[in-house]
């Protein structure tokens, strides 16, 4: 199942309805709501504690509310570390945007035709 980057990103529902139906399974979907944006930026500010919920809950091996009932002890440990940046920053913008001029440079243009030739391909099916 390929999914484009905006949707996985914006529209997850959507990619969670076309999962069902092309796998015949039945996942809930995801609402795009506030809290639930807020819900998973948390989740993914304490992925850095590599808490055994947390990761049975990326696994989906913990459920949602057993993974919340443990979020305490994950934001705790969290807390006394220094974050990784895992959800949008200024910090991220600059890296991308490090990484975009890098990708631009006249030298890898072949490289880059090449890649969009593969993408184009690999998403056509």
């Amino acid at each position: 199942m390929i999914g484009e980057f905006r949707q996985v990103t914006h529209e997850f529902g959507t990619v969670i309805r076309q999962l069902n139906a092309r796998f015949g399974t039945h996942f809930a979907e995801f609402t795009n709501s506030d809290a639930n944006v807020r819900e998973c930026f948390e989740l993914c500010r304490l992925r850095e504690t590599m808490s055994s919920a947390l990761l049975g809950f990326e696994s989906g091996l913990v459920t949602r509310d057993q993974v919340r009932s443990e979020l305490q002890s994950a934001r705790d440990a969290a807390s006394q570390e220094e974050p990784e940046a895992w959800v949008p920053s200024a910090q991220r913008e600059r890296a991308k945007q490090a990484l975009r001029d890098q990708w631009l440079r006249p030298s890898l243009a072949q490289l880059r035709d090449r890649s969009e030739l593969v993408y184009q391909k690999f998403s056509a099916g």
